[in-house]
Order: structure tokens, then sequence, then C-alpha cells
């Protein structure tokens, strides 16, 4: 990214530091994205602990958020290493310039789609930034290739692979064993022996563990990424020289789910209990397949109604109280005739996404602050606004003018409709609603 953009967004910030930062959110403009700080850092530091632990590696993706302050505390600070992923090449150029404050050897960045021809000039300069093997790249299929030596023939530096493998969620990926991995490892080998690239990992992304609904199913899906790489590699290193292997798993409820490894829940389920013993057993395995396991993961710091949904991990540590990301809404309209009670907010699709989450018919959960009583949903959305619905016992009340906080239930969704996020701290006592900082979104792909 040039230098002058960069500038610009952080003349950018400073302004809106200068605006917002010592007022309240009663007086902020409407809609806003909130985080809180307490929260966020809490949820990263509980990742950061649970690998630390478990003696993995980690690499955070940072699509959902789009901001340098909380890649920060994803990472942790120095001299802990920086392994990232990105799903554009905007945020792989915004997050470069501190990528390139870590040594050599303790960064790298994964960019997290296989590479179209239309991204080899903007991955070449990122591969040249990084110097030899620091950007990793995801192939799922031979053609992809041809893309690779572009990108090496504009860098003159050598190159990290990660093969993309399918285990179920049927988005990308090779099937492993198959033809066409073995005809994907075969293109390689040419460039692998002129020393342009080499094979460093296997990848996988249980993105179908949303689907779940208690920690078993999360850990069961989390050993099935294992076993997909495990047996994958078994079928690289009978075609191509590959020494230790990474091992990169996760989606959130699978990665966090790692957390009852550390501590068991003493109310477990028979499920839980043989879920877990086989994924010790699987890690056991995978360690002397020569491997390493490297986990990842990107909505975990904010979390969102999707992710409560899954129950991947125990109450105490998967609730509303973790939920850091709100939208911040005002009443304009209340429609008492309606049922229970509806109201009209200035939130609607644009500002909350259009996803929904299977454990309530709904849009948005409101959060109890400000106006609202626990029991608002927002049942229905327009673009620019959002009907409130009353659930809960008798009839809900709220006023006009009145401001709310909804939970999105697709925080990296709700995200995009905002330049940047307001940050509070609820850690603050009776300072929770005060704006303590601004941080700036990366806008564009």
């Amino acid at each position: 990214m040039a230098t002058s953009s960069l500038e610009a967004l952080e003349e950018q910030r400073l302004k809106l530091v200068k605006q917002f930062v010592g007022t309240s959110l009663h007086d902020a403009p409407v809609p806003s994205a909130v985080l809180d700080l307490s929260k966020v850092k809490r949820n990263c530091d509980r990742m950061l602990e649970a690998v630390d632990a478990l003696g993995f590696g980690w690499r955070a993706h940072i699509k959902t958020h789009k901001t340098t302050e909380l890649t920060r505390l994803q990472l942790g600070p120095p001299p802990r290493p920086a392994h990232l992923i990105t799903s554009t090449l905007t945020e792989a150029e915004n997050i470069l310039p501190l990528l390139l404050t870590y040594p050599p050897p303790t960064r790298s960045l994964l960019h997290g789609l296989p590479p179209t021809p239309s991204y080899a000039p903007r991955l070449a300069a990122l591969s040249t930034s990084l110097g030899p093997f620091g950007l990793h790249l995801l192939l799922d299929h031979p053609s992809q290739v041809r893309t690779l030596l572009s990108i090496h023939t504009l860098s003159h530096t050598p190159l990290s692979i990660f093969l993309k493998i399918e285990m179920g969620y049927h988005r990308s990926g090779v099937l492993a064993p198959s033809p066409l991995f073995t005809e994907l490892v075969s293109a390689l080998l040419p460039l692998i022996e002129k020393g342009g690239c080499r094979i460093s990992g296997l990848y996988s992304h249980a993105g179908h563990s949303y689907a779940g609904s208690d920690p078993a199913t999360a850990i069961e899906l989390l050993t099935s990424e294992l076993r997909a790489l495990l047996s994958a590699s078994h079928a690289l290193r009978a075609l191509a020289p590959a020494s230790a292997l990474t091992f990169s798993v996760g989606a959130t409820p699978t990665t966090t789910a790692v957390y009852n490894l550390l501590h068991p829940s003493s109310t477990a389920s028979a499920a839980e209990t043989a879920a877990l013993a086989t994924l010790q057993s699987t890690i056991a395995e995978v360690k002397e397949a020569d491997a390493r396991i490297e986990l990842h993961a990107g909505v975990y710091p904010v979390l969102d109604n999707q992710q409560l949904a899954t129950s991947a991990r125990p109450l105490s540590q998967l609730s509303t109280d973790d939920m850091a990301l709100t939208i911040l809404a005002e009443v304009s309209s209340i429609y008492p005739h309606r049922g229970t009670g509806e109201a009209l907010v200035t939130a609607g699709s644009v500002a909350l996404g259009r996803e929904p989450c299977k454990s309530y018919d709904g849009w948005g959960v409101v959060a109890p602050w400000g106006a609202a009583a626990e029991g608002w949903v927002v049942g229905k959305v327009s673009q620019e606004h959002g009907i409130l619905k009353w659930t809960g016992e008798g009839r809900g009340e709220i006023e006009v003018g009145g401001r709310v906080r909804v939970w999105p239930n697709h925080a990296c969704i709700a995200g995009t409709g905002f330049d940047w996020y307001l940050v509070v701290d609820s850690g603050v006592e009776g300072k929770g609603d005060e704006i303590v900082d601004v941080w700036v979104r990366w806008r564009g792909w």
C-alpha cells in the first residue's frame, strides 16, 4: 500500500480520536460499531494462553476486524511471533508495516484464498517486502501453479506453500489422496527443485463447525481436520520432499474447543469425554508423524450470536459477557399495538448484516443496556432500519429516542458497514460508556 495512503489513514484516525475520545455512547452518532476493549483483551488472552499451554503454533486471522490495533492484541506482545492470515490484499498491505517490525524468522503472512492471476503483482510486492518464505500461499488446484510462477518471477523471492485440504466443508480445498492432489504436487516439483518455493504445510478450515451445538461436535470436527491432514501428509511425502510439516487447522468453534482439553467440564457428557480422548490420541499421532499443529481463527476476539449458538465451550467462557461487538442504534418510533410491542431502530441490514442464527428467529439480539430491557430482538430488517420485537414476558416498553446496543449474528459481516469502531472499556468502573479510542477499519479488496 502506498505510504501516502497509510498516512491518510493515520490522519483520519487522529481526527476521529480528537472528535470522540472522552465522549459518551449516549451522544455518539448512530448507527455505530462499538468494541469493548476489556472483552476483546480477555478473548485474545484466553487464546494465547491455550496455544501456549498446549504447545501449538498460532496464526491469527484478521478478516473480522481489519484493524492494526486488534491485530496487536491477537498476536500478543513481543517477543511472541507474528503469523497472520488475511482474506483480502488490502488487509495484507495495511498490516505489512506491523509485520516488518518483527524479525524475518518470526513473521509470516498467509493469504487465505488461492491466488488468482490478477493478484500476482500485489502478492509479488508483498513477497519482496517479507523476504524469503515470508509470504505463504494456499493452493488447491494445479492450474494455480502458473500464478505462483508469475509471482516468483516478479519478486525473485522464494515462497512458502500450504496445500488447502478438503475435509467436509466443501468451500475450497483438494481431496487427498486423489489424482488432482498428485497433479498439484507434481506441478510444484520443478519450482521446488529450483529453490523457488517449498511446501511448508497443510491447511484446513472446518467452517461447518458453526452448525454444531455442543463441545463434543466442535472437538470431533477438530479431530477430523487433523486426521484429514494426516492422510494428506502421507500422500504428500510419497510424492515430494517434505520434512517437518505444519498442520494449520481451525475455525473459531474448533480452535476455541481446545480450552476443553485444558479445563475439562465436571459435567461433560459421555460424547464430550470420548471426543476429548480421541483428540488427544490424534494429537499424539500428529507429533509422531513429524508435524507441528498450528491453530487459526478470526472471529473469536469479538464473538457474535452464531458463535454463542455453537456452545463449543463452557458457559463460563462463552456467553454474552464475552461478546465484544455491539451495534449502537436509536429508537425512531414505537408500535405498542403490534403483538406484544414493536419498535423501529436506526440499524438495518447494512449495519447488522442479514445472516440468520440457528438459536433464535431474528437478525440481532438487543443487549440489556440504555433504553432496553432484556427480551428485545431485531425481528425484521430493511436496508437502514430494523424492527425490534419483544420476546419477554408481558409487553415490551421502550421510548422513542432511547438508545440500544445490538449483538449481531455475524460480526464479520456487521463490521463491513462501518469505517471505524468506537472503543469503550467496561473494565473501568462507572465509565463503561465512555469512548476511549477509535480504531479505523481498512476498506476495499
